[in-house]
């Protein structure tokens, strides 16, 4: 799977930083081919990691402020059996983790493939998961693309919309509902609804 996807960012190569738009593409791209006839929540995103070929895994020893990490080469190999890891902080609450997956996988995809800077399989890419930096433009953009790998634009409107009217404009019940049926904190549904909504 994700092939065509993958041999395109190759063609690309790691040049220029991408733009949101481009970003959001991406992942409505694996989304329609990871389910063509319709966009259904919640996203499988441990399911759509093994089909870029990783695996993942929860573990405690990751210093405190760290969520998460993503390795690829180097070493890898020789520490988790496998060369291509998405790593998660296990005390993290699960609908935290599913972000930290996607956030990762948007790391490869935007930072590693086509990189030639990476095309040594020995040389270790990795980009750890800071909980409080989220600045910079690569993270930026690696935390648009989970957004719209796990709530999809078009679906994530929709479902605000009814929810709004069906609550009689409570936000904060279209909040938790939200964040349970696309399994995503509060705080990403609040932060996807000015990304989303309140853009249009």
């Amino acid at each position: 799977m994700y092939e065509e996807l993958i041999h395109t960012l190759e063609k690309r190569g790691r040049k220029i930083d991408y733009t949101i738009p481009e970003v959001e593409h991406m992942a409505d791209s694996i989304l329609i081919e990871n389910n063509p006839k319709e966009l259904v929540a919640p996203v499988p995103v441990i399911k759509i990691a093994n089909d870029f070929g990783f695996k993942t895994y929860k573990v405690t020893n990751l210093e405190k402020e760290i969520s998460g990490n993503i390795y690829i080469g180097g070493t890898t190999k020789d520490i988790y059996q496998h060369d291509k890891v998405i790593v998660v902080q296990e005390k993290e609450e699960f609908y935290h983790q599913r972000f930290i997956v996607a956030h990762e996988l948007g790391h490869y995809l935007l930072d590693y493939v086509g990189n030639p800077d990476f095309e040594n399989p020995k040389r270790l890419f990795s980009k750890t998961y800071v909980r409080a930096d989220h600045d910079s433009v690569d993270e930026i953009l690696a935390d648009r693309f989970a957004a719209e790998l796990l709530m999809p634009a078009r679906l994530f409107m929709q479902r605000y919309m009814k929810i709004m009217d069906y609550s009689k404009y409570d936000l904060t019940y279209t909040i938790s509902y939200l964040a349970t049926y696309f399994e995503v904190k509060k705080g990403s549904v609040r932060k996807r609804i000015k990304e989303v909504i309140e853009a249009e």
